[in-house]
């Protein structure tokens, strides 16, 4: 794999899964069959159910779909820019300016 093979968002707002609270989500590289049904638009608009099946297909840190109902929008969106970072070159500049270096982890607002 490549070095942007894993991304990691921390979370502002912790998610409860059982007894469990995940401070972060994981996500993994997507493969055709991953975005298999998605549309990438929607993950540029921010639809909330993509970029939720998404992040579930993606994710290596594990819990129930319905945990992703309690993310807190900046997590949300901070999950969102990640997956679409996937389709974006390392060092390339982003929409916001911003350069992503390959393996960044990306910190949500305070």
């Amino acid at each position: 794999m490549t070095a942007n093979a894993m991304k990691t968002v921390p979370l502002s707002a912790p998610l409860a899964f059982g007894k469990t609270e995940i401070s972060e989500i994981s996500l993994r590289t997507p493969t055709a069959g991953d975005l298999r049904g998605i549309k990438l638009q929607d993950i540029v608009d921010l639809d909330v159910n993509t970029i939720l099946t998404v992040t579930k297909r993606l994710s290596v840190t594990e819990f129930a779909p319905a945990t992703l109902n309690g993310l807190a929008m900046p997590d949300l969106a901070s999950l969102a820019g990640a997956i679409a970072d996937f389709f974006n070159p390392a060092g390339v500049a982003t929409p916001a300016g911003a350069t992503v270096p390959a393996g960044a982890s990306y910190p949500t607002t305070p």
